[in-house]
């Protein structure tokens, strides 16, 4: 029987391997979700120009929906698209920063306020790169429409809001957690559309943005959170 030393031992470096290969498996998840997400994102960007057949497919969406909405769905996503929108996301990320500092969590708080900072940063680089038009002869807003910000950084808030309560909460509020955020995701997006401020590229663009930059953050939370417990586990503290 060996000693109970050289058992401690053996158990450290078992639990310390594990630790590293799940960084390993971790990083290269992330990579591949990156790598899809930003293909996604350029094979859209490639197909929205005038003629291109992507651009005439949003128009005809854009058409049929200015004939076919009633005042009801419009009234009621008028209200959803405050959801995704830059007041919403700013007190959003208040609200979250507070807490995750009152309880010291350090790491997801650097994650988070990067994630939320970031896609904003992104978005308006992304939209001066395309310099997109906006639906209609009369365009209802004056910025740029590719890729749209409701969409594309609500995604990102409302998902990474997810992996912390994830982190945070019990496994059993994980479901209803996942479910209200898309919910929400989904019905900003359509928002836009409806609204008439984005094409449906716009938003599905917006997606495939945002999905890839929130694979960055969470995989930089998660990397920073791991490596401390295995930095824990190799000066024989308890991770």
């Amino acid at each position: 029987m060996p000693p109970r030393g050289r058992a401690l031992t053996t158990a450290a470096w078992i639990r310390r391997l594990a630790l590293r290969g799940s960084l390993a498996w971790l990083v290269l998840a992330s990579f591949a979700v990156i790598a899809l997400a930003l293909f996604g994102f350029a094979e859209i960007a490639d197909g929205i120009g005038p003629d291109e057949d992507l651009h005439l497919f949003d128009r005809r969406i854009a058409e049929a929906l200015r004939a076919h909405v009633s005042e009801g769905v419009v009234a009621f996503f008028a209200v959803i698209t405050g959801l995704g929108s830059g007041l919403a996301i700013t007190v959003l990320g208040a609200a979250v920063s507070t807490a995750l500092i009152a309880k010291r969590r350090l790491i997801e708080l650097y994650a988070w306020i990067l994630a939320l900072a970031g896609s904003g940063l992104l978005n308006v680089t992304l939209k001066g790169w395309f310099m997109r038009d906006r639906p209609g002869d009369t365009p209802l807003l004056a910025s740029w429409s590719f890729p749209s910000a409701h969409a594309m950084n609500g995604f990102v808030a409302y998902g990474m809001l997810v992996y912390l309560l994830a982190r945070a909460a019990r496994r059993g509020v994980l479901p209803a957690a996942v479910a209200v955020a898309s919910a929400i995701v989904l019905l900003v997006g359509a928002s836009r559309i409806v609204l008439g401020f984005h094409y449906f590229t716009d938003v599905i663009g917006g997606y495939a943005a945002g999905l890839a930059w929130l694979a960055v953050c969470v995989t930089f939370s998660e990397v920073a959170l791991r490596r401390r417990r295995l930095i824990s586990t190799d000066s024989g503290r308890s991770p």
